[in-house]
C-alpha cells in the first residue's frame, strides 16, 4: 500500500465534468496518510473522488470560489435583577467565541443607578477572566473599559458557549440602568484581525 504524503506536496489538478482544470489549494497540512492507490488517482491521472472528499472532510482543502462559512462570536449581557445599596454582578457571556486574541469592550452605564468605588482597579471590577492579564478601568462615571490581548501569540480564548467574564458593580442605587456596549467595540482573532462579532445589551432593574 503506497503513502499518499500531504506534507510538503504541490497542489494537484482537479479535472470537474467540464474538463477545466482548477486548482486544488490546501489550507493545512496533515501528516502522512496511507490509500489504496485505486483510491488516491482516478484512470485520467486526477484526484479520485474518495480522496477529494476526505481532504475536504478534513479541513485541508478548499476549492477555488467556495468559501467555508464561519460563525461570528456573540457577546451578550443578560438582563439582571439587583437589591438597592448591594453590589451587582453583570456577567459578559460568549458564544462561538473561537481563536479569540484580543478583545476591546466598552461598557456603558447608567452612574445614577450603578456605581464604582473610587479609583477601583481591575481586580475589583471584573472577575473570573480567563487570562491573568486583563485590564478593566473607569474612564469617566458610565463608562467602564476593558481590554486582553494574547501576548504570547499562541495562546487563544476558546469559548463555545459560557461566561467570559463578570462585571461588579459595588453599589445598586435603584431605577434600571442599561448595561450596554458602545461604539468600538472589537474582537479579534490570533492574527490581530476582527472578526465581526455581534453585540447584544443588557439591563439592570430592582430586585422585586
Amino acid at each position: 500500500m503506497p503513502l499518499f504524503d500531504l506534507q510538503g506536496f504541490s497542489p494537484p489538478i482537479f479535472r470537474p465534468s467540464t474538463g477545466k482544470r482548477l486548482p486544488l489549494i490546501f489550507s493545512c497540512f496533515v501528516t502522512t496518510i496511507a490509500l489504496p492507490p485505486t483510491l488516491c488517482r482516478t484512470s485520467g491521472g486526477g484526484l479520485s473522488g474518495v480522496l477529494l472528499a476526505l481532504l475536504v472532510g478534513l479541513g485541508g482543502l478548499a476549492l477555488p470560489g467556495h468559501v467555508v462559512a464561519q460563525t461570528a462570536p456573540i457577546v451578550s449581557i443578560e438582563r439582571q435583577q439587583a437589591s438597592v445599596d448591594a453590589p451587582v454582578d453583570v456577567p459578559i457571556r460568549v458564544a462561538d467565541f473561537s481563536n479569540v486574541g484580543a478583545i476591546s469592550l466598552i461598557i456603558t452605564y447608567d452612574p445614577e443607578a450603578l456605581e464604582f468605588d473610587e479609583d477601583a482597579e481591575t481586580r475589583s471590577l471584573i472577575a473570573d477572566a480567563p487570562r491573568e492579564n486583563f485590564s478593566a478601568n473607569v474612564v469617566e462615571p458610565g463608562e467602564l473599559r476593558i481590554s486582553w490581548f494574547d501576548a504570547t501569540g499562541s495562546s487563544p480564548i476558546n469559548i463555545d458557549d459560557g461566561t467570559l467574564l463578570t462585571v461588579t458593580f459595588h453599589r445598586y442605587t435603584g431605577g434600571e440602568s442599561p448595561v450596554a456596549f458602545a461604539e468600538g467595540c472589537e474582537i479579534s482573532n490570533i492574527k490581530a484581525k476582527p472578526v465581526g462579532a455581534t453585540f447584544q445589551d443588557g439591563q439592570v432593574v430592582r430586585r422585586p
